[in-house]
Formats: structure tokens, C-alpha cells, sequence
């Protein structure tokens, strides 16, 4: 509730007239536009955290598959360190 109250006179004697508004639904629209706000900033932080960590697998598997054509005597090595970046780029983006 919200109210004000106005001084007034009524029969020669002072008296308050008080005007009152229900405010529920105004506040439970301020709660969903304030829940939908966190929604976005936490949408936008997943992002970036996805960003930051999508760049260096991608810099990494790059350097592989370059590191591959070398053709060292450890090949099984190249598979399994691309492997898990395929694991975990897979996991952490679909």
C-alpha cells in the first residue's frame, strides 16, 4: 500500500482525508523485470566464460593438428590430447 493524507476541515473540526493505492502488482512487475535483468547479466556471463575458454581449445587444436604434420615418433599422444579437447569442447558447448 501506498497513501498520503491530507489535512483537512470538515464540520469546523480538523480532520485527515487519507488517499490509499494497492501497489502489489506495480512490485511484483518490479520483481520480474529485476529477476529478468539477472537472467541476462548471468546469459551474458555464460558467454563470456564460453568465449574465454572456447579461444585457447581452438589455439591448442590448431597447434596440434600443425605439431601433427611433423610426424613425430609419439602420434598416440597427438590422438589423445586431441581426443580430450574434442571431449571437452563438445561437453562444454552443446
Amino acid at each position: 500500500m501506498e497513501g498520503i493524507s491530507i489535512p483537512a476541515t470538515y464540520c469546523g473540526e480538523r480532520a485527515v482525508i487519507g488517499v490509499f493505492q494497492d501497489v502489489t502488482e506495480r512490485k511484483k512487475e518490479e520483481e520480474r523485470m529485476l529477476h529478468s535483468e539477472k537472467l541476462s547479466i548471468v546469459g551474458q556471463l555464460a558467454a563470456g566464460i564460453a568465449h574465454e575458454i572456447r579461444n585457447p581449445l581452438t589455439s591448442i587444436n590448431g597447434f596440434i593438428k600443425l605439431m601433427r604434420t611433423l610426424k613425430g615418433e609419439k602420434e598416440q599422444y597427438y590422438d589423445i590430447v586431441e581426443s580430450e579437447l574434442k571431449s571437452i569442447e563438445t561437453s562444454m558447448f552443446c
